[in-house]
């Protein structure tokens, strides 16, 4: 682990891990959109929720990702940060549409609209 903490590549490898895990909050964030929907009155809705906390779980584990990026110390070439930093950025809205959707989803739902 220490060979790639020193590694030029240690901070593209945790800007595309953060780029996947964003990417699969998206995933489950649009999933539980369609799980909101499938259900009718009176109906468990475990998998709505599961879906939530799959989409929020994601969500924290890329923040927890970027922090440690970020807190890396910087071995590499001014282009390739800005590769690196085009992940990060791409990423980061990648969350943000993330954390936005999901949380109206589910005030949409509390409030039967």
């Amino acid at each position: 682990m220490s060979k790639l903490k020193d590694s030029k590549y240690y901070r593209l490898l945790l800007a595309i891990i953060g780029l996947i895990l964003s990417t699969i909050a998206v995933y489950f964030s649009q999933k539980f959109q369609d799980m909101a929907y499938d259900f009718g009155p009176g109906v468990n809705m475990k998998w709505y929720w599961v879906g939530a906390v799959l989409s929020y779980f994601f969500i924290v584990l890329s923040i927890v990702i970027k922090v440690v990026y970020f807190k890396t110390k910087n071995i590499s070439s001014d282009f390739l940060n800005g590769f690196y930093m085009m992940f990060i950025s791409f990423s980061i809205m990648l969350l943000f549409w993330a954390v936005s959707w999901t949380t109206f989803i589910i005030i949409a739902w509390q409030s039967d609209m």
